[in-house]
């Protein structure tokens, strides 16, 4: 796989429903072509936290619980051969893995 970028979580900006009613995770990023952060760029990210782990029976409170756990998280961003974009946490792990080894409320 080929790196496109590191990703460093600074602040979570919001949990709100799409048009759908599937709650949407929004966060305010740092990204850089290197791990070292040296010539970083700010932006945001949005995905659904239903598409990295299964959600169903959360609500709003408890997803934004799960996403605040990722502040202060760096995370890479890398193309697999088919084109696809999958994100990874530094040490490795994919997310959905990294959310489940790190996030003690989902193991309840």
């Amino acid at each position: 796989m080929t790196a496109l970028d590191y990703i460093r979580i600074i602040e979570l900006s919001d949990v709100e429903p799409d048009n759908k009613g599937v709650l949407e995770v929004t966060f305010a990023i740092e990204f850089s072509d290197d791990r070292e952060f040296s010539e970083s760029k700010s932006g945001v990210i949005t995905f659904k936290m239903s598409d990295v782990i299964d959600t169903s029976g959360l609500g709003h409170d408890d997803v934004r619980k799960i996403a605040v756990g990722l502040v202060s998280e760096i995370f890479v961003r890398e193309k697999d051969e088919d084109g696809f974009i999958d994100i990874y946490h530094i040490e490795g792990l994919p997310l959905a893995e990294w959310l489940l080894a790190n996030t003690p409320y989902l193991n309840q």
